[in-house]
């Protein structure tokens, strides 16, 4: 069996009512998620919406590597990431049988949810990420993002990932645990903020 790396489970398409919320337009939506990739490489990543319900519309066809998706105005949080295609798709399944395991109202474990996704790799229908890459993602309160002005408040955390398929932290040399919240306060604030 193949081993597979689950990276990231965020519960980000958590949804809520925040009242009469304006749906940004296309061009909104396409700035806010392509904001947390480097400038660079924002006019070639493809762009998508999700919606509450998981359903993927297409914002726009890039020509790079990087997939870039924006949840759509109603979500408790303000999350957009960009991860390369093979990622992305991987992510993206992982998130829907997270939802279709949990549909008796009960959370899927960790171990039901492997479980799940290797039997999807076994079977072909996920492409499993063989090589390295890095992600770009943001994520903070709903109201802490200006559509209007594409800006974020200091409330929106910036953060990359580097995404190593099959690693162990002790191969990767990483710690064992996390380090205590108390302990950083003391650390330089831009290293705090990209670990919280």
């Amino acid at each position: 069996m193949r081993k597979l790396t689950i990276v990231l489970t965020l519960g980000m398409f958590g949804i809520g009512t925040l009242g009469a919320q304006q749906m940004p337009t296309r061009e909104q939506q396409i700035a806010a998620a392509t904001l947390a990739l480097p400038e660079a490489y924002r006019a070639a990543a493809t762009v998508q919406s999700i919606s509450a319900d998981l359903k993927i519309t297409e914002l726009r066809r890039g020509t790079g590597p990087m997939v870039c998706s924006i949840i759509q105005p109603g979500a408790k949080s303000f999350p957009a990431y960009c991860l390369g295609r093979v990622y992305d798709a991987c992510f993206y399944r992982q998130n829907q049988l997270q939802a279709e395991l949990s549909r008796s109202g009960k959370p899927a474990g960790a171990a039901e949810l492997k479980a799940a996704l290797h039997k999807e790799i076994e079977s072909g229908r996920i492409e499993p990420p063989t090589r390295p890459a890095v992600g770009f993602m943001m994520c903070g309160p709903a109201r802490a993002f200006d559509w209007n002005t594409n800006t974020p408040s200091e409330q929106v955390k910036h953060w990359e990932t580097i995404q190593i398929p099959n690693a162990r932290a002790r191969a990767c040399r990483f710690p064992a645990a996390a380090p205590r919240m108390a302990d950083r306060g003391s650390w330089p604030r831009a290293l705090r903020a990209r670990t919280s």
